[in-house]
């Protein structure tokens, strides 16, 4: 099944955002294994990059190695920059070239795992007094969860210090598009990352991107 003709609305529009950015977007759907199988994120983290890999090969880097940084993030051959994700049957990849990018970061998440519990240690009390109080309160909850681990990932490999949870707020830029803010604090600097979010059927897929220095962003 191609997921661009599934959710032909919401995701192809986060497509077409990373495009004009030069940013790939891959997205497939993965074995489901059991939360419990020995493995499975082994595996699952396999399955993205070997994505990575064949869209690396389209582009002449033949074989790309894709190693992980001892922090986590992955290691990107010379020239180019991106992110992985994995979560509920689905896995993600973002690629770029590292002279339109600094990093990349993309999450995928599914909106029935938040529970109001989790939105508290993830979500400051703006957001969550922003939140609605009905039915939807997951899928937005969700969708703010989704754009801070995307954000967290452009913003490690580069800076280190990231900060944590309520270090950052999420506001929307459009409906499919968010900025992500970090105000100044002990041991950071103000930031702010703008990425784009699709969301169909309980998931939800966040990419956040850090555009490099001289390079003219896209709108937004």
């Amino acid at each position: 099944m191609n997921p661009f003709e599934a959710a032909p609305g919401a995701l192809e529009n986060l497509r077409r955002r990373c495009a004009v950015r030069g940013i790939e977007l891959l997205l497939a759907r993965i074995p489901d294994w059991s939360e419990r199988e020995a493995g499975r994120r082994a595996r699952e983290s396999h399955t993205v990059r070997e994505m990575a890999r064949a869209y690396l090969a389209s582009q002449g880097v033949v074989r790309a190695p894709l190693p992980n940084h001892p922090e986590g993030f992955p290691i990107w051959p010379d020239g180019w920059t991106g992110s992985f994700s994995h979560s509920a049957g689905w896995g993600a990849a973002v690629v770029t070239r590292s002279d339109a990018h600094v990093s990349l970061g993309v999450d995928v998440e599914h909106a029935e795992r938040m529970t109001r519990d989790m939105a508290a240690h993830v979500l400051g009390p703006r957001e969550l007094t922003a939140a609605p109080a009905d039915d939807s309160f997951a899928q937005v909850a969700a969708k703010r969860f989704a754009a801070k681990e995307a954000t967290f990932k452009a913003v490690h490999p580069v800076e280190r210090a990231v900060g944590g949870f309520f270090d950052w707020r999420v506001d929307w830029v459009d409906d499919d598009g968010f900025v992500a803010i970090r105000e100044s604090r002990p041991g950071t600097r103000p930031l702010r990352i703008h990425g784009g979010i699709a969301s169909w059927d309980q998931l939800i897929v966040a990419v956040a991107w850090r555009p490099a220095p001289g390079c003219r962003p896209a709108a937004h």
